[in-house]
């Protein structure tokens, strides 16, 4: 589980995520991290939507492209973005030679420390992942140890364009597949561990 003030960093894909707050503090209301970004890097995760809640990034520092229900679009420092519920969108990624920073956030209507502490989780061993080279150049491992670790972070996000309830079929029998296989949503050397 993440500790507040965390640092976790993911090579692939050039971005590090600094936690602000954590489900074991909060009590599983919030989200809050900061992003920091390479020039020229950070086109992940791939597209979603979340199903349960929207999110807030501001724009801190550097200039960043983004995706929403399709359409890209611009953001400078003092600019912050609202995702609505469903909306499909991808996160802001960075378009010029400045390192990207920008915070994210957002707020469940009712506290569910489970899906945050399953957030902080999947970026946890997933960054871990990348760190040890298990993850291919988008940034994602393979299917099976996917599939473990969204569906222990389910229902964050669905891939967009693939109706919720077909991923949750697909990416439960590759789930219970791939745990049979070894394949885990949260390793213990990863977590709480500063990189």
């Amino acid at each position: 589980m993440a500790n507040t003030g965390q640092m976790i960093e993911n090579p692939v894909t050039g971005q590090r995520i600094l936690f602000l707050t954590c489900a074991k503090e909060n009590g599983g209301t919030r989200w809050e991290v900061e992003w920091f970004i390479k020039p020229h890097q950070g086109k992940f995760p791939p597209e979603h939507f979340h199903p349960v809640f929207s999110e807030r990034f501001e724009i801190l520092s550097g200039a960043a492209r983004y995706k929403l229900n399709g359409q890209e679009h611009s953001a400078r420092p003092g600019d912050t973005i609202h995702i609505p519920k469903g909306s499909t969108h991808m996160h802001p990624w960075s378009v010029s030679d400045e390192e990207l920073h920008m915070r994210q956030n957002f707020e469940l209507d009712e506290p569910n420390v489970k899906l945050i502490s399953g957030s902080e989780e999947f970026f946890e061993s997933l960054f871990a992942l990348a760190r040890d080279g298990k993850v291919g150049k988008d940034g994602l491992p393979n299917l099976l140890q996917f599939a473990v670790l969204a569906k222990a972070a389910s229902p964050l996000a669905y891939p967009a364009g693939i109706p919720m309830s077909a991923v949750d079929i697909l990416f439960g029998a590759l789930a219970r597949l791939g745990s049979w296989l070894g394949y885990q949503a949260r390793y213990p050397q990863y977590s709480g561990v500063e990189r």
